[in-house]
Formats: C-alpha cells, sequence, structure tokens
C-alpha cells in the first residue's frame, strides 16, 4: 500500500470529510472512526463504537490524523462561493466595493487589513453581521481579485491584529478595532 495515493482531510468548521485512496475498504475504515467524532455534540459523549474502532486500528488512526493534519495546513482556503453573498454583489455593490477598497489600498495591503476593511464593507452596505472564509472567498473571486489563504487570513487578523472577535462556528464578526480600522485609519487622506 503506497501511503502517497491516500489522503484524509476533515474540516470541523463545515462538518466536512474528505478522504480519497485507491482502496474502498480503507476508506470506509477511516469514515467509520471519523464520522461519530464529527457527529458527536460533546467529545464525552462519543459513541461506544468509536472509541472500539479507535482502539482496533490505532495505526490507521494515526496515520490518518498525520495526513489530516498536513492536508490542512496545505490547504488552508476553503474555495467555496457562497451563493447569497454572490447574489447580493450587485454590479453596483461591486464598483462601491472597489471604490472603498482603492481609497484604503496603501494602508490595507495585507490580507489581514483587507479582510477587516472587506468585512466592514459587508457589514455596513449588505448588513452581513459575520463573516467567513468562505464570504471572503466569495468576495475576492467576484471581484476579481488575487485570493489570499482566506482562513489564515481571518485568522490572522483575529489573533495578530484584533481585527475580529473570536470565531463561532467560522463566523467571524468584526470588533471595533477592525471597524474603526477599516473606516478611518486605513483610509488615505
Amino acid at each position: 500500500m503506497d501511503d502517497s495515493a491516500y489522503s484524509v482531510r476533515v474540516d470541523r468548521a463545515q462538518g466536512l470529510i474528505e478522504i480519497s485512496g485507491p482502496d474502498k475498504d480503507w476508506i470506509a475504515e477511516q469514515l467509520a472512526i471519523l464520522m461519530p467524532i464529527l457527529t458527536a455534540e460533546a467529545s464525552s459523549s462519543r459513541p461506544k463504537q468509536a472509541k472500539e474502532a479507535s482502539s482496533q486500528d490505532t495505526n490507521s488512526g494515526e496515520k490518518a490524523r498525520k495526513q489530516s493534519t498536513r492536508s490542512r495546513r496545505s490547504s488552508s482556503s476553503s474555495g467555496k462561493t457562497n451563493p447569497d453573498l454572490a447574489a447580493k454583489l450587485s454590479n453596483e455593490m461591486k464598483t462601491n466595493l472597489q471604490t472603498y477598497l482603492d481609497e484604503r489600498s496603501k494602508k490595507a495591503r495585507n490580507a489581514q487589513g483587507q479582510a477587516a476593511v472587506i468585512a466592514t464593507f459587508l457589514m455596513d452596505e449588505l448588513d452581513w453581521a459575520e463573516i467567513t472564509a468562505d464570504d471572503l472567498y466569495t468576495v475576492y473571486s467576484e471581484m476579481g481579485l488575487k485570493i489570499p489563504a482566506t482562513r489564515n487570513a481571518l485568522s490572522n487578523a483575529q489573533l495578530r491584529k484584533g481585527y475580529f472577535s473570536a470565531p463561532t462556528d467560522g463566523k467571524y464578526r468584526v470588533s471595533h478595532k477592525g471597524q474603526n480600522f477599516a473606516r478611518h485609519d486605513s483610509k488615505e487622506s
């Protein structure tokens, strides 16, 4: 069995599991191990079946965790378009957003600053209170801009800059600091 032919990707925020490989039995085994973990409401109430599967096949479970970590690190942008947001981004709204971004382009050069600017614009203009990596991807994609690693951009803007509050289910709210940066501090005088 060639290890490079197999991969496991777990996205807890979206509730997704992606397992690929040529051996269907191995894939079924990995699903049996991972599905109960993701669907359990609390880690302490993990089903007995999953615990048994984990203890029976610790080598496969360890391999799955290592591959999951590798996969998660290499793919930090979700790359999914949010159709609800895309529908709200009319040509007029895109023009307004481009103007808003252009006015702040010198001070909001990095992905973290751009995330705060975009999230504040969406909040002000579309009443879009929370932003996800998919929302950010949608804006960059619809605007025809170079797409950064959207999950990293949001996480770093939250942790390093304080532009967002801690995420809830992958959704970030712009903090007061992020709003001030987007509306005032990043705007060219």
